[in-house]
């Protein structure tokens, strides 16, 4: 019996430890096969190398060890059978990993390749275009985000897009007289100068050399610059083979033509295969003797392709870039959110299905974002910043509240994560602070309506006026109605008497304390106005700003006043600012002058 045990024991043993060898040899087999460049591959082969090394040791310390050995030999030898078999499975792909996305670097490829890359990834792409001389036109400049950030961590990337060379810039055009053709040529390719012309004549000067020059120093590269080069002597102009001129740029191809002597004339035709301003065929074939003398070559020049315009509006922003890339036109993209419209799908085009356009023209697309969920704010102006960025309506309601300041927002309309609907308006709660209501000061001492103030934290002020008939320190009028519900710290204008009134002078109309009789004055009154007829002001406000003014206007219409909308970051929608007060309230005013007047409105 005991016998059969250390049978059996050694069986299992032994299965172990071939399998580990099994395991470890195959995964050796396959990475050395599939490793390509064994060069590059170097260190991980070695590892390998290793890993089936180990694994041979533990086959003949597990035949040769002892029973407690064996134990942690076959520990061993199964940690190892695990590792290369799940390296094994993997790397055959029988196994699938979840595999985290990274941004690549997208530097010098092509647009599309970036846009595909961003909509499997479901982020938002942005292209600008820039100019470049090294660059070819709809290839990738830059990028915003470093290459091998997490996918997941992004939202959107901006690439820099090729607008090829800018042919504003300035360069130096030397004095090129002199210069052969050639050399020309390469020069004018190298500065990438578009507004050339030449012109060949006969010259007892050297054939292919610029004889004369106009234009140089410092110019853009688009401006006029013509050459005059010497074709020799009549001797010199002699039949010529032709060469292939398709794909030459059309300038090339006019140079070698006059270069030669050779008549032409110019043909133009849409192409889908030549590039604009390219030569797309020539009436006579490469190789053929030319004889200036008598024959006349028909160049036809691309136009590019003739582009007609599919329905943008049932492709995806990948099928877009696609086309727009492959047709050299120009992309503007912007986003907005639709919940109607699914993500990275066109909510609008700048050009319909039919329409026909050239080569650069660039087409506008707005893509949608999807839906539009509520997000957190920790301010009103962050709200606004976010709602002003994507067109949403908001409204603003004002509350009074004892827990939450002044200013602050006690609540929105719609919560976190809910989703905004196209035409929905989010309102946005604010708080006017703790609430007080404004007693009745009217035949109150000064002292007692001090007291009163500090009581119920409102800002009050005092103006002075002689009464006859009110003893002095007494309250004749406020500038907000008893029983007014406001915020705290609100501003209140309180006039007061200051007794009677001096011998000669009219009542009312005295010397005060809290302001002044003054306005902002017009030119020397005419003889038409009279500016001693007066009305004395006393500022009544109301619920909102529109109801203030409305008040203004009602009670005093004949004044010329020049109302002003302001919001100082305090006091309440409607009020009169205390500027505005201390100026006005129980002031005299005529009816010539214009008085600006500031109402706050939230």
């Amino acid at each position: 019996m005991k016998e059969n045990k250390k049978e059996n024991k050694k069986g299992i043993v032994s299965f172990v430890l071939a399998l580990a060898i099994i395991t470890t040899v195959a995964y050796f087999i396959y990475t050395v096969i599939n490793s390509g460049n064994l060069v590059n591959q170097l260190a991980t082969i070695i590892g390998v190398s290793l890993i089936t090394i180990f694994s041979i040791l533990f086959f003949f310390t597990g035949m040769t060890t002892n029973e407690k050995g064996k134990r942690y030999t076959v520990i061993g030898a199964l940690l190892l059978t695990g590792y290369s078999g799940f390296q094994l499975l993997t790397d055959m792909e029988i196994l699938q990993l979840p595999k985290q996305s990274y941004v690549e670097d997208f530097t010098g490829k092509a647009s599309v390749e970036a846009v595909k890359w961003a909509q499997e990834n479901e982020i938002t792409i942005k292209q600008s275009f820039e100019n470049s001389d090294n660059v070819e036109e709809y290839y990738i400049i830059s990028q915003d985000v470093e290459p091998g950030t997490l996918s997941k961590k992004i939202d959107e990337m901006t690439i820099t897009v090729s607008d090829g060379p800018d042919l504003e810039k300035e360069v130096v055009i030397p004095n090129m007289v002199g210069w052969k053709a050639e050399d020309v040529l390469e020069f004018i390719k190298k500065n990438h100068l578009s507004n050339v012309e030449v012109e060949f004549i006969i010259s007892d000067k050297t054939k292919d050399t610029v004889i004369e020059q106009q234009g140089s120093g410092t110019m853009k590269r688009n401006d006029y610059i013509k050459l005059i080069f010497s074709i020799g002597t009549e001797d010199d102009i002699q039949p010529t083979k032709m060469i292939d001129l398709v794909n030459k740029s059309k300038f090339e191809a006019t140079f070698w033509l006059k270069q030669h002597a050779i008549s032409y004339e110019e043909a133009t035709d849409y192409s889908d295969t030549i590039k604009r301003d390219h030569i797309m065929k020539q009436s006579i074939e490469e190789n053929k003797t030319v004889d200036p003398a008598k024959d006349k070559v028909t160049i036809t020049v691309s136009k590019g392709s003739k582009i007609t315009v599919p329905n943008l509006m049932k492709m995806s922003l990948t099928e877009i870039t696609e086309w727009i890339t492959q047709n050299r036109l120009k992309i503007e993209l912007s986003d907005r959110y639709d919940e109607s419209i699914q993500m990275n799908m066109p909510i609008e085009v700048n050009y319909q299905e039919g329409d026909v356009i050239e080569e650069g023209t660039v087409i506008k697309v707005v893509i949608s974002k999807g839906k539009l969920t509520m997000e957190s704010f920790s301010s009103l102006a962050e709200f606004k910043t976010w709602a002003d960025q994507y067109g949403i309506k908001y409204n603003e309601v004002y509350e009074f509240s004892d827990s939450v300041a002044q200013g602050e927002i006690i609540k929105w309309s719609h919560q976190k994560g809910d989703t905004i609907q196209n035409n929905d308006a989010i309102t946005v709660t604010i708080s006017q602070g703790k609430k007080t209501t404004i007693p009745n000061f009217v035949g109150k001492t000064k002292s007692y309506i001090t007291q009163q103030c500090n009581e119920l934290n409102l800002s009050c002020s005092f103006i002075y006026r002689y009464n006859n008939n009110v003893e002095k320190n007494v309250a004749t009028a406020q500038s907000k109605a008893a029983g007014s519900e406001v915020s705290e710290n609100t501003f209140l204008s309180i006039t007061l008497s200051n007794g009677k009134a001096p011998a000669g002078s009219s009542s009312g109309s005295g010397n005060n304390t809290g302001g002044t009789d003054s306005g902002e004055s017009t030119p020397p009154p005419t003889p038409s106005c009279d500016r001693s007829k007066t009305v004395q002001v006393w500022l009544e406000f109301g619920n909102s700003y529109d109801d203030t003014v409305n008040m203004l206007k009602n009670r005093y219409g004949d004044i010329k006043w020049n109302i002003v909308a302001t919001d100082p970051g305090y006091g309440n929608n409607g009020d009169f600012t205390k500027e505005s007060v201390e100026k006005y309230d129980g002031q005299y005013v005529n009816y010539c002058d214009t008085y600006t007047i500031y109402i706050i409105k939230k």
